[in-house]
């Protein structure tokens, strides 16, 4: 296994409840022999790990006979877990169920046990007809046509005939379905290219390639179709910058949902993943009004599983926090993190959210002027070493920290941040002259060294330069913008940051 592997066996085990360990461990237990063994001495050698550290699992494990062929064995405890949860998570998913019922069926054909084939089959037929498992009921269908056969049931021709319409119309479902998902994914790629498209050959071309205003929603029959066909609407609109026919589609999918809440229960990532991009589009469209009522609905829907009751705490952790400091209800931002912080210890989060999460954490301190917390927050990002993700939210951190050492009066703490964040802006971007951080940081240096009866002009200087880069349409800054300048605003007209937004 390359390192590449082992991240992954280590975030596979990351991810697991303890429920799930404990059924794993059991499951491992009873397989019994040296080979369960030694990998479950790998799997609790690993469990216990923050990050993955493969000289701590070698000092964890030393005189074991498996660190000799550590490879193969992270390989087959990969492989272990992903069966184990196979059967663990069996029975929770109609989809799993389905499977398991048609695998059965096959096992009970082989046999010749055709009676005991058929009920199972209409077992799998009841829940996939309930669930449109399309792909399933075409695999059910041709299992059918052998068991009936052999069974030779009365009125063969007849249960055959009505075996092929079920088969036409699951392929219909099958195909509509499919179209509007190839016009989705084609979409979603496009978006992921290039944001929104403005030049009018470009936009004329688009609309050629992908007909969606050009089919009618009366005329999709089925509950997946209309799913897919809303989706690719969903990114149609957005890479045309049209937002208010796009939050017309947020809010349809929304609906959706909750029309459908059996498919919600059994695709709930995905329902979360639909309500967020319904947040997005209320903040784009200027609604906020709309957002308490989401989120509402998201942490009161009950999870089905330790994975999305952690799903929940992380939506809700993110968007919460953001609409908190996009509405100024910054004492409510604060009690939140107040709330929220010792759930961290129970949720294992994965690296790139951490790091929007704790970053949204020292924004909300840095307004507040309570920079000792805001570092404390930032400290936590940086200081996971491993940490490549969201590169772009952490060179805007290490500005604010620079800003808060600042403010602390911290000389050498500043001094060493400045470096060291210019070091890491080296290191993550192809050159730092054009990096605005950089610019920033420059500019934060010479306001340290400034005499008091100058230092009023170089805020002004520098409050100039940020006013700049937010007038240019050419500057692409995500993040840091509207911060640096309330921070500078407020050292202009001598009041807190919170005082200044106030004011405005």
């Amino acid at each position: 296994m390359n390192d590449s592997q082992a991240d992954d066996l280590f975030d596979l085990i990351k991810s697991m409840s303890r429920t799930e360990k404990r059924y794993f461990k059991l499951d491992a237990q009873k397989a019994g022999g040296k080979k369960s063994n030694s990998y479950l001495k790998l799997f609790d050698a690993l469990k216990d790990l923050e990050e993955y550290d493969e000289p701590r699992i070698f000092k964890k494990l030393k005189g074991e006979p498996l660190l000799n062929r550590l490879s193969t064995e992270k390989n087959y405890l990969y492989y272990a877990i992903l069966k184990s949860m196979r059967s663990y998570w069996s029975e929770k998913s109609a989809y799993s169920r389905i499977k398991d019922m048609i695998l059965n069926a096959h096992y009970l054909l082989d046999r010749g046990l055709y009676e005991q084939c058929e009920k199972m089959l209409n077992k799998a037929k009841k829940l996939a007809e309930q669930y449109k498992e399309s792909t399933s009921l075409l695999e059910i269908n041709k299992l059918e046509r052998t068991v009936y056969i052999n069974l030779r049931v009365k009125s063969l021709k007849a249960k055959l005939e009505e075996l092929v319409k079920e088969k036409d119309e699951a392929l219909d479902l099958l195909a509509q379905e499919l179209e509007y998902a190839d016009y989705k994914y084609l979409i979603f790629s496009e978006y992921i290219k290039q944001k929104r498209l403005t030049d009018p050959d470009e936009i004329q071309k688009f609309k050629i390639n992908y007909p969606i205003e050009e089919i009618k929603e009366s005329e999709i029959g089925s509950v997946s179709p209309i799913y897919e066909f809303y989706q690719s609407q969903f990114y149609y609109y957005r890479i045309l910058g049209e937002y208010e026919k796009l939050f017309g589609i947020a809010l349809k999918i929304f609906e959706w949902w909750e029309m459908h809440k059996e498919f919600k229960k059994e695709y709930f990532f995905k329902y979360i993943g639909d309500s967020m991009n319904y947040v997005s589009i209320a903040y784009l469209n200027k609604r906020l009004d709309l957002i308490p009522s989401i989120l509402d609905k998201i942490e009161n829907e009950p999870p089905n599983s330790f994975h999305e009751e952690r799903l929940v705490f992380e939506t809700l952790a993110l968007s919460k926090m953001l609409y908190f400091l996009n509405d100024g209800q910054f004492e409510a931002a604060r009690k939140f993190v107040g709330e929220i912080e010792p759930k961290f210890k129970k949720y294992y989060i994965k690296p790139a959210l951490k790091t929007s999460i704790f970053g949204n954490f020292a924004v909300l301190f840095f307004l507040l002027n309570e920079f000792k917390t805001s570092i404390k927050w930032i400290d936590e990002i940086i200081e996971y070493k491993k940490n490549q993700h969201r590169q772009d939210i952490q060179r805007y951190i290490r500005v604010l920290k620079i800003i808060g050492l600042l403010e602390l009066g911290l000389v050498d703490e500043f001094d060493n941040t400045c470096r060291s964040a210019i070091r890491y802006i080296e290191a993550t971007t192809s050159g730092k002259n054009k990096v605005f951080e950089y610019e920033v940081i420059k500019r934060l240096k010479k306001i340290s060294s400034m005499p008091l009866d100058s230092l009023m002009n170089e805020y002004d200087d520098f409050k100039q330069f940020l006013e700049d880069k937010k007038n240019n349409p050419h500057d692409q800054i995500s993040h840091g913008l509207e911060e640096y300048l309330f921070w500078v605003n407020s050292k202009i007209a001598n009041s807190t940051i919170l005082e200044w937004i106030r004011n405005q």
